[in-house]
């Protein structure tokens, strides 16, 4: 397989990709960027955590780039301003809510754009965070009208989800939990909207990837990077996969294609 080397647009998940075992990405990774970007490429963070569920100083990392995708695709940070943000309205904000209180086992956090709120015995889990719901009057008077992108869930299985809100939300499952977004949100279409506003057409770009969420940009970019430490039906999914995150993967794809 070959490419050209003109200007791409490259999309780097985080958890399990940019990064291995701390939220500071390994100094290979930071070089490959820092040497693509000099040579004219663009490069995008896209991960399912919120804006505001990517720890500070990653954050800011990420929004030193030229752009953030987070949220499974539900908000985009483009050039450091908002280009694209779909939020949970508060009336299905309210039905979640009743939903996952009618039952102490179930934990969720509400991960916003601008702030986190957590739900649930085992709440922890989800790490530190200064809102807690306990109550349908805790949602009028701490969630109601906030930016919510994605609510990460545990303690009820996706099935039960789906049925009562398949309509409107989709889900991505992970090993102890699954996120929520809104329909019609994922990864490969923040993609397209990046592309459209950056003038960069489809095959050039590059996305990398290590989880299921990262299908859909691993897919639809021209070339697809699956992670060492990828699940087989994702490397089986991508042009090439590269080695694990603990072995900076990301520069080890960058420099193959880029640089």
């Amino acid at each position: 397989m070959s490419f050209n080397k003109e200007k791409y647009a490259v999309f780097i998940d985080i958890d399990g990709t940019l990064i291995s075992d701390s939220f500071t990405p390994p100094d290979g990774n930071l070089r490959a960027i820092e040497k693509a970007r000099k040579k004219g490429h663009l490069v995008f963070i896209n991960t399912g955590r919120s804006l505001a569920n990517i720890p500070d100083e990653l954050r800011d990392y990420a929004l030193s780039l030229d752009g953030v995708i987070s949220g499974n695709g539900s908000h985009i940070v483009f050039n450091g301003k908002e280009l694209f943000s779909a939020c949970f309205p508060d009336s299905l904000l309210f039905d979640f809510c009743r939903f996952m209180l009618a039952d102490e086992s179930r934990t969720c956090l509400f991960e916003g754009v601008d702030e986190l709120f957590a739900m649930g015995a085992e709440r922890g889990r989800f790490g530190r965070c200064g809102h807690v719901i306990k109550s349908m009057d805790d949602f009028h008077i701490i969630l109601e009208g906030r930016r919510i992108s994605v609510i990460a869930v545990k303690g009820v299985t996706v099935e039960e989800c789906s049925r009562r809100f398949g309509e409107d939300v989709a889900f991505y499952s992970y090993k102890s939990f699954f996120d929520c977004v809104l329909k019609g949100c994922d990864k490969a279409k923040a993609v397209d909207i990046i592309l459209k506003a950056a003038g960069i057409p489809l095959e050039n770009t590059m996305a990398i990837g290590d989880s299921a969420n990262d299908r859909p940009m691993i897919e639809h970019c021209a070339i697809g990077v699956a992670m060492g430490n990828a699940d087989e039906e994702l490397k089986d999914a991508a042009d090439f996969v590269t080695v694990p995150n603990t072995q900076s993967g990301v520069a080890a794809a960058i420099e193959k294609f880029l640089l």
